[in-house]
């Protein structure tokens, strides 16, 4: 797309998407570090809003009922909680029997933070992890930063090297305060900028509450929404799915070989030429590319090595470059945006050419 008519700068967007699975390839399942943190806000205690700060709910004293309880049953609460711990208990089930060797966290927060369990091999700790889960319990304000800010320093500390890393934020309602809510689209930022896919999902959330996570907490197409417990579990048996199944491609080198009519430029737009000042080792842009010149046709190039190319179901790679018009090229936009084929994606899979658009 045109950048500037008059100085005849253009910009190139590169991007590529993973469609592999664990049944179209000889892989399995994939693993994943993820980091579930959850709201444990006095509102999760019941279904209505009669509650007292504490999460307690005044329903009588048990002398003037307790003639009309059926001592022969068991009596629960329904609550939000009781489904969460349910569908949450399931997302660990499934992900043990799918992927093993995956890794999952269990972070809390209301007025505080809580760091229920860290990042844990789910095969051998399958149990331990859904005990954890139904020991939960819930009071207090809501403050999603604190959550987050527990998953930011588990997942950074417990990094293994071409792991997916994921968190899945769970709530019921607002943050209790413009200050918590801030301070976690700050938290949640930061998640971001390290590379961590932040899923959200919410429970009868207010349209404005839905938006927010959507527009400010969640990755791009990572926000979703439940008005009841059925749909939690749905939701979370969909991202289960979607990290164990749906897989990235991993060490993926990205080439681009630029039409001779065009030259890149660098960071400072100013043109990276064939004597171009340490061209012979590479010029390397701030969007990690580096430029080449090939000595033997004369075309110069991007790569981008060691990449990783998301699955479609979790976005996707996304580069740009900026390119003009060499002051010898007349003009005329008929013209293809690189050379085909050696433009090209290049994986254990096979290469892929790039498309070529006017």
């Amino acid at each position: 797309k045109v950048i500037d008519w008059d100085k005849r700068t253009y910009q190139i967007d590169i991007t590529a998407a993973s469609k592999l699975t664990s049944t179209t390839s000889t892989e399995q399942a994939a693993v994943a570090d993820v980091m579930m943190v959850f709201d444990t806000s006095g509102s999760m205690l019941y279904d209505d809003k009669d509650y007292d700060s504490s999460g307690f709910k005044r329903v009588g004293e048990y002398k003037s009922c307790k003639d009309s309880l059926d001592t022969t049953k068991v009596y629960t609460i329904d609550s939000s909680l009781t489904g969460l711990k349910e569908a949450a208990s399931a997302f660990t089930t499934s992900m043990a029997a799918s992927s093993a060797k995956s890794r999952i966290g269990i972070a809390t927060f209301n007025s505080v933070g809580n760091l229920v369990s860290g990042l844990t091999t789910i095969g051998s700790n399958k149990d331990d992890l859904v005990k954890k889960i139904s020991s939960i319990y819930a009071s207090g304000g809501t403050s999603p930063q604190l959550g987050l800010n527990l998953a930011l320093e588990q997942l950074e500390s417990n990094k293994q090297e071409n792991v997916p890393r994921y968190v899945i934020l769970f709530t019921d309602g607002d943050p209790s305060d413009d200050n918590d809510r801030e301070k976690s689209e700050l938290q949640a930022e930061k998640l971001k900028e390290k590379g961590i896919t932040v899923y959200t999902i919410g429970l009868k959330l207010t349209d404005k509450t839905k938006k927010w996570l959507e527009d400010e907490i969640a990755s791009e197409g990572c926000a979703y929404s439940a008005s009841n417990i059925e749909g939690l579990k749905t939701i979370f048996k969909n991202i289960q799915t979607t990290i164990t199944h749906y897989q990235d491609m991993k060490n993926a080198q990205i080439k681009d070989v630029i039409d001779p009519r065009f030259i890149i430029l660098d960071d400072s737009g100013n043109p990276i030429t064939s004597d171009y000042s340490g061209i012979d080792n590479g010029i390397t842009l701030k969007n990690g590319g580096t430029v080449y010149y090939d000595k033997t046709t004369g075309n110069q190039y991007i790569v981008w090595n060691e990449q990783t190319i998301p699955n479609s179901k979790n976005g996707s790679w996304k580069k740009s470059i900026t390119v003009k018009a060499k002051d010898d090229y007349i003009g005329g936009n008929n013209v293809a945006t690189n050379i085909s084929p050696d433009s090209k994606i290049s994986t254990g899979y096979g290469d892929a050419v790039l498309p070529q658009p006017k």
